[in-house]
């Protein structure tokens, strides 16, 4: 927001110049490899009103290190701190960057094309076209219109980057304008800082004020944003101006996506979420939960059940300290692109319910708490996470909440407050809402054929400024305001959701049992102990580990069926991954209230067969993982008497082929990286199926000449699970012997019991090649390879023509089992 008009991308610039020495430590690498060489890394990032620094070294001994000559913190002399040499030397690097850095003028030309490269690769990401054709779209007065990122030529005010440099160019060094934006922009009012050590809080604040007190200020109080007392929502539009006002809003808008992607996103213009009024009450959390339930009589399960969407979700998704945008984003399958209309008037009858519903305010009350329990819940529980990420989440949020709320921040939301809810309510209206349908069949639609009410056909084509997003629009039509904004009628199979049964209340510990306290060691290291081997007989393993260390309630259950049918072809593989995509399907519903919960459950076809993942709350985890497999089975008998194209099943079925083929025929896009080590993946391991094969048996000659059948994927799918198989299974956390057992004999009984165990020699096996020495690669590909310093080289083009990025993977091979005594072949 703060880049001058002249220097877009300035705050971008300074992030990647800030590093790079200092007026104490002059070598431009010093901080990093200090950091480095004392197990940690560094990294940054620039966001709309602020830059995040942030960095890791490793817990070293605290009272026996000194540093050597190399930055490296090793066993010494007692020390008279009890902060690591490690993190007090890398704090003490790290706070010169805002004391006195040296912003090296040699370093200029190599970071500015390292920008320009970030700018390239963002070319071919829809997530930052959308958010540049949003920008290009709002209040050009507003800073949120800002090109954040830069590239060269706004860096440099008209260099170019195929000259040497940006004065002889036509542009001018940045420079100046850096050292301007640091002096202003860096100074003590506009920090916070937040250090995790193992020191006491004394200790910690003894080292970071030493190291810190070099800071400049600005002499000014640090001020918020002006607020108006008689408004609501009193810090809206109180700092920058109006990003999103009458003009902006009210909006149809058709985008044309570089990907096979077809999606409907309604943006409301809403309060910020630092908002007191907001921050306090979160109506916001609630509106979303209501919106984006995806529980029988919902508007996804309506919309899924009829065929026309992938998925919704809802949630903020723009915030910044004067507004924010609230998005309700819609993917859509063709048929759900066809019948867009329909969507829209099913978004908008759903919205009117929810206002109806929320002038109950006894209602909305028990939504409210049911969210704050689950929040209250998931806090006392939530696992250690990494401390890197907690200091960055930490320092952003003490800008906006208390320090004695940093720890819990939005997680303990105050009492519902019917006002403030019905007050943010009321802004989701087709008058305040840019509504984006993004489809690849815009291009080749006749404007003549074109008889959609949501449509910008009679619209002109344009392109955003910076990555040529294709786009038209035009402002909302008087009738179809009125229509949405007060529909006739709502569709009777739309209800919102009942509370949730799948909350937890036993929180008890199985370690905490009397027989697990007798049986407790206190010589044994349990940390260190190895899951026990509890079952083992032919087609079934059960592996077992009861948690004594972190004392949670919560348990992890993971299956492996193994089954040698499953990738034997690349149309078993497909089949068997379309029968995957049905059963999520089937069971989204029911899964989403547990998942709300805490209890998460997965089904996924691997190359070895179907992995099975069910974690959270132990509680409840039994009764899931019943459902999950029991529901495997029933469905294939489902499947086998499901005809006619509006059976379910069916309709289900063919859209997993779309949704399928997309997927497949997306994975080309990706990045070249990760394109790289998937071709390195396809030459090195034995008997696998390139993405070719798969689409090749969704699409094109060969699947019109045999398509697939829902009648054929039941068959495969019954195959896989039923005839063939073993099961590895693996059981650990809040969970005894017993409760393990149990849920093995319901493996059992749904899986093993009617199948014939696999052998060993039937175990799928996935094996690496051995890679040619020198003189075997003459031998193979002759002699024009014999002064290659690299004898196989393998060049791909990049499947997408806009594709501006390149990616070189090297591969190194080591020795195998009787070469280094490890199993294998290492890559």
């Amino acid at each position: 927001f703060d880049d001058p008009a002249d220097r877009a991308g300035l705050a971008h610039f300074n992030e990647h110049m800030l590093f790079l020495g200092s007026e104490k430590y002059t070598k431009e690498d010093e901080f990093e490899k200090f950091v480095a060489k004392n197990g940690g890394n560094t990294n940054a990032y620039t966001d709309m009103e602020d830059t995040n620094y942030y960095f890791n070294v490793a817990p070293l001994d605290h009272d026996d290190m000194v540093e050597d000559e190399e930055g490296s913190c090793k066993s010494g002399e007692d020390t008279d701190s009890k902060v690591s040499l490690a993190l007090s030397g890398a704090l003490d690097r790290f706070a010169q960057f805002f004391i006195a850095p040296l912003f090296n003028e040699d370093a200029v030309e190599r970071e500015l094309r390292a920008i320009n490269s970030e700018h390239l690769n963002s070319f071919t990401s829809e997530s930052w076209r959308n958010y540049l054709l949003l920008k290009a779209t709002g209040d050009q007065s507003h800073p949120f219109s800002k090109f954040g990122c830069g590239n060269y030529n706004t860096l440099t005010d008209g260099g170019d980057i195929e000259g040497t440099d940006a004065a002889s160019s036509g542009g001018s060094s940045p420079i100046p304008a850096l050292k301007s934006f640091w002096g202003k922009k860096y100074v003590a009012e506009n920090m916070m800082a937040c250090v995790v050590g193992r020191a006491s809080l004394d200790e910690l604040q003894k080292v970071v004020e030493e190291s810190f007190e070099g800071v400049r200020s600005s002499g000014d109080a640090k001020t918020k944003n002006s607020t108006d007392k008689d408004v609501l929502f009193s810090t809206e539009h109180s700092k920058n101006g109006v990003a999103f006002g009458k003009e902006q809003m009210g909006l149809f808008r058709e985008y044309v996506p570089l990907v096979e992607a077809r999606s409907i996103k309604l943006l409301f213009a809403t309060p910020p979420g630092t908002d007191p009024a907001v921050i306090e009450n979160r109506p916001d959390r609630v509106i979303s939960h209501l919106l984006g339930h995806e529980s029988p009589g919902s508007l996804h399960a309506l919309l899924l059940e009829e065929g026309l969407i992938n998925g919704l979700s809802s949630g903020t998704g723009i915030s910044t300290s004067d507004f924010s945008l609230f998005s309700l984003t819609i993917q859509l399958t063709p048929k759900g692109m066809q019948n867009r209309d329909h969507v829209m008037s099913l978004v908008w009858q759903y919205i009117s319910l929810i206002k109806s519903v929320a002038q109950d305010d006894e209602t909305m009350s028990k939504y409210h708490d049911e969210l704050v329990s689950i929040s209250k819940t998931h806090f006392r529980f939530q696992e250690n996470g990494d401390p890197t990420d907690f200091c960055s989440g930490a320092a952003e949020a003490m800008f906006d909440y208390d320090a004695t709320k940093i720890m819990v921040a939005n997680a303990f939301p105050g009492k519902y407050n019917a006002d403030i809810t019905k007050a943010f309510l009321e802004r989701f209206s087709p008058e305040n809402c840019i509504i984006s349908i993004q489809s690849p069949d815009f291009e080749t639609e006749s404007t003549d054929e074109n008889s959609y009410e949501c449509s910008a056909s009679s619209s002109p084509w344009q392109f955003e400024k910076w990555y040529r997003a294709k786009y038209r629009e035009m402002k909302t039509p008087d009738d179809l305001l009125q229509k949405w904004s007060n529909p006739k009628e709502i569709d009777s199979r739309l209800h919102l959701p009942g509370l949730n049964t799948f909350l937890p209340s036993d929180f008890s510990l199985r370690s905490e049992d009397p027989k697990s306290l007798d049986s407790f060691d206190e010589t044994v290291d349990y940390t260190q102990e190895k899951p026990k081997l509890v079952v083992e007989r032919p087609g079934l393993t059960l592996w077992h580990k009861m948690d004594r260390t972190f004392k949670t309630p919560k348990a992890s259950l993971r299956l492996l069926l193994t089954s040698p049918h499953v990738y034997s072809t690349p149309r078993t593989m497909t089949l068997n991954r379309l029968f995957v995509k049905i059963l999520e399907d089937d069971l989204n519903s029911y899964i989403y209230d547990s998942a709300l919960a805490g209890c998460s459950a997965r089904v996924s076809c691997v190359p070895s067969g179907f992995a099975i993942s069910v974690s959270g709350y132990s509680e409840k985890l039994p009764h899931l993982l019943d459902v999950v497999t029991t529901r495997m089975l029933t469905i294939i008998e489902e499947m086998k008497v499901s005809t006619g194209d509006d059976c379910s099943l069916t309709r289900k079925f063919d859209k997993a082929v779309k949704n399928l083929l997309r997927e497949t025929k997306n994975f080309r896009l990706e990045s070249p990286y990760e394109t790289a080590s998937y071709v390195s993946r396809m030459l090195l391991e034995d008997n696998v199926w390139h993405v070719k094969n798969y689409v090749d048996e969704m699409e094109g000659d060969y699947a019109e000449k045999y398509p697939l059948t829902l009648q054929e994927c039941v068959n495969v799918a019954e195959e896989s699970l039923t005839k063939r198989i073993s099961a590895t299974f693996l059981c650990m956390g809040n969970i005894d012997e017993e409760g393990a057992l149990n849920a093995v004999n319901l493996i059992d009984k749904n899986f093993i019991s009617k199948a014939r165990p696999l052998r060993l020699e039937e175990m799928p096996k996935l094996r690496s090649l051995k890679m040619p020495t020198k003189e075997e690669a003459i031998r193979i590909f002759g002699p024009e390879v014999k002064d290659s310093k690299i004898p196989i080289v393998l060049e791909e083009l990049a499947y997408s023509d806009s594709e501006e990025n390149h990616a070189v993977e090297v591969i190194l091979q080591v020795g195998a089992e009787h070469e280094l005594g490890f199993d294998g072949i290492g890559v």
